[in-house]
Formats: structure tokens, C-alpha cells, sequence
């Protein structure tokens, strides 16, 4: 090693350098073997999972899914509801505008004033007793157990939803649509209650939600399907996710 020193003290400087750089040149390439080596093992570590990494990510497949459901699920009722306010819209028109025909039959000679007050008297306790009406509704949605009644069971448990949506409205309208000089009598409303119509209307609000809720349960079981096949796809072949 001494020898070496002196000779490189007594060497020209541009004879050490070149021959520094060839030292170096050949002992990059006898230990280029080893370093292709060590990119590849390292390579491999980065395409092995570790058993957390695994974990973390049947979580996050599972989490996805559970997201899927949890909104289909929410969006049952929701759904329910909003076809039967558009309903309500059409009624509380129809009620009211009948109303009003009667008020221009009986109270020809009634003044204007009173007629508009009676009109819209009638028109807001109705509105009222409906949503009384929507908090049964909605709390039948809630259950669904009508979903799963054979047809005779459906066909009775709407007609006799009917009748008492029918009572409730009416109960509701003989406590708060009181007028001192009524110009048309509840009882003579009662008396032409559309009571087919009613009825024909709750068979077409239940017969939307009983559809919303089998489309909505199909779609939360192809999603728990998709599930499986994510969780076995993963399985077989981890390092593609």
C-alpha cells in the first residue's frame, strides 16, 4: 500500500487519474451482476403485498359495497314518499276544485268574500288532515311488510288503508273545517267522496313503493353478488389490484 502512495506521489497527475477511472470502470462491471440483483429483488418487494396492505384492501372493496347498499337502501323510502306528494298535489287540486263547484251551485247568491274564505277554509284543513295521512303512509313504507303478501292479502291490506286514510280525512275535517254559515255541508262532501277513486289512488301509491322496494332489493343483491366476485378476484390474483 506504501508502494502504492509513492508511486502515485511520483506519478504524473493526469496518468493517476486515468488510471483511477479504469480501476473503477472494471470493478462496476465485475460487480454489475450484483446490481441487477438487488433492482430486482427490490422490484419484487414492490409487487408482494403484505398481509396488512391485504386487509386494508378487502376493507376498502367491502366498505365500497356496504356505501352502495346503505344509499340504495335510503333511497327506498325517499323514493316512496316523492311518487306519493306528487299524488298528494293531484288530490288536494281535485278535492279543492270540486269544493269549489259546489260553493258556485249553493251559494249563488252568497257573497264573493265568504265563498273565498270557505274555499280556501276547506282547502287547508284538507291539505292538514293529508298529512296526517303521510305519517301512516310513511310509517307502512317504513315496515314493507306488504311487500311479501300474496295478491289477495295485498288486494285486502290497501282497500283497507283506503277506508282508513278516508275516516282519518274526514275526522280531521269535521274537528277543523268548522264555518258559522257553511254554504256546503261536510256531510253533503262526505256523501260524494269518490270513495272508488280513493281507493284507486292508494292501489297506485302501494303499487309503486311494493315496486320500488323489489327493484331496490334486486340491486342490493347483484351488488352483494359483485361483492363475492371482488373479494375472489383479489384472492386469486392480489398484486393486479
Amino acid at each position: 500500500m506504501e508502494d502504492l502512495f509513492s508511486w502515485l506521489s511520483g506519478t504524473n497527475s493526469s496518468i493517476v487519474i486515468t488510471s483511477l477511472l479504469m480501476i473503477t470502470i472494471i470493478t462496476a462491471l465485475v460487480k454489475s451482476q450484483t446490481i441487477i440483483d438487488i433492482f430486482k429483488w427490490i422490484s419484487n418487494k414492490k409487487t408482494v403485498r403484505s398481509c396488512g396492505d391485504c386487509i386494508l384492501i378487502l376493507f376498502g372493496i367491502r366498505e365500497k359495497h356496504e356505501a352502495e347498499i346503505e344509499m340504495i337502501e335510503k333511497n327506498i323510502l325517499r323514493s316512496q314518499m316523492n311518487y306519493f306528494e306528487q299524488r298528494e298535489s293531484e288530490i288536494i287540486q281535485t278535492i279543492t276544485a270540486s269544493f269549489r263547484d259546489d260553493i258556485e251551485r249553493f251559494g249563488k247568491d252568497s257573497p264573493e268574500p265568504l265563498k273565498i274564505a270557505q274555499i280556501n277554509n276547506y282547502q287547508e284543513a284538507f291539505k292538514n288532515s293529508l298529512r296526517e295521512v303521510k305519517d301512516v303512509l310513511r310509517q307502512s313504507f317504513k315496515e314493507n311488510g306488504f311487500t311479501n303478501y300474496n295478491d289477495n292479502d295485498y288486494t285486502s291490506y290497501v282497500k283497507s288503508k283506503a277506508k282508513s286514510f278516508i275516516s282519518m280525512v274526514q275526522s280531521y275535517l269535521m274537528t277543523y273545517c268548522t264555518n258559522v254559515e257553511p254554504i256546503v255541508s261536510l256531510k253533503n262532501r262526505f256523501e260524494k267522496f269518490d270513495h272508488s277513486g280513493i281507493e284507486s289512488t292508494a292501489f297506485d301509491v302501494y303499487n309503486n313503493a311494493r315496486t320500488v322496494y323489489k327493484k331496490s332489493n334486486e340491486q342490493i343483491q347483484k351488488l352483494k353478488n359483485q361483492f363475492v366476485i371482488d373479494i375472489n378476484t383479489f384472492v386469486e390474483n392480489p398484486r393486479k389490484r
